[in-house]
């Protein structure tokens, strides 16, 4: 696997699927905690999907040994391996034993239900066109409007990375959303955070831009199509 560098602060997990699945009655709640914890540990992974520490001098991965793991995961060992071995059975991971008690873990259809990119593309689609300025009340005269000046490594940037595009609008503006994205804490509902935001400018008489209208249309769009999608949670 080739490395692939990522940013990612949260995982998807789908709340119906999640309490209502068949999670509930396959893995003991020991077991559901280490899924979510083998979630979080594949999204910091420098290899998204995969937990392991590497690649050796042949280019064969390097897994991480089980008492790393369970050191790391504060579980017994003899119980971590039991569990994995029962999330390979119920085929949500894949278990690769690279040398005696030496796993390399990979989770089942992540590029289908957690890629980074898959999420973002129709962002990036929507931020390419050019948008018309749309009419928005409150408006003040003279606000100057910044694009793609931030440090990407910025709050801010991090903020707009949502929308797979620069940070754009006045300061003012900026702000407002960084601050709503923070409260959030990278979690989903992108939609009604973007509502909130806007009625806060409109109160403090913050210029709008006209592409965060179109954005938002297009993010209720997503979320409402995202609703009824099935996924393995």
């Amino acid at each position: 696997m080739a490395y692939k560098s990522t940013r990612r602060q949260w995982v998807k997990l789908w709340v119906n699927e999640w309490l209502d699945g068949t999670s509930r009655f396959e893995l003991t709640p020991a077991q559901r905690l280490l899924w979510v914890d083998l979630l979080a540990l594949a999204g910091r992974s420098r290899f998204p999907g995969f937990i392991y520490a590497g690649d050796g001098g042949s280019g064969q991965r390097v897994g991480y040994p089980i008492a790393y793991l369970a050191g790391v995961l504060q579980m017994d060992e003899v119980t971590l391996n039991n569990a994995l071995k029962l999330l390979q059975i119920n085929n949500r991971i894949t278990l690769e034993e690279t040398s005696p008690e030496q796993y390399v873990i990979g989770i089942v259809n992540w590029e289908k239900y957690q890629s980074e990119y898959l999420r973002q593309k129709t962002y990036r689609k929507v931020t390419t066109k050019t948008t018309s300025r749309l009419p928005v009340e409150g408006e003040v005269e003279g606000e100057v409007e910044v694009e793609g000046e931030e440090d990407k490594n910025s709050p801010t940037a991090t903020a707009f990375s949502v929308f797979g595009c620069a940070p754009f609008g006045s300061v003012a503006f900026q702000d407002r959303w960084r601050k709503e994205y923070e409260c959030m804490g990278g979690g989903l509902g992108w939609a009604d955070a973007m509502e909130r935001v806007i009625n806060q400018c409109r109160s403090a008489k913050i210029k709008i831009p006209g592409r965060f209208y179109e954005l938002k249309h297009e993010l209720e769009r997503i979320e409402a199509q995202q609703q009824y999608k099935q996924t393995p949670l």
